[in-house]
């Protein structure tokens, strides 16, 4: 069992593996291992996910992911 703390300006639903999981500022528990982060529709962040492998956390120290408002302009 993981912890990780998803992080965003505005409450958004969090999506592991696709699937809704929680929402942004608040503890989720995820296994071990890797995973995909995203905030789902609309796309309005960046980036547009995360792929990170979760391990060696706590409640009291999660792993933080961040997320920022606006799309990443294309290349």
């Amino acid at each position: 069992m993981e912890w990780v703390k998803v992080l965003h300006p505005q409450k958004r639903d969090v999506f592991v593996d696709g699937r809704r999981s929680g929402e942004t500022g608040v503890k989720l528990i995820v296994a071990r291992g890797k995973h995909r982060f995203h905030l789902g529709s609309p796309p309005d962040y960046s980036p547009p996910h995360q792929d990170r492998t979760v391990k060696d956390t706590s409640p009291l120290v999660p792993m933080e992911i961040e997320f920022k408002r606006g799309r990443k302009a294309p290349t």
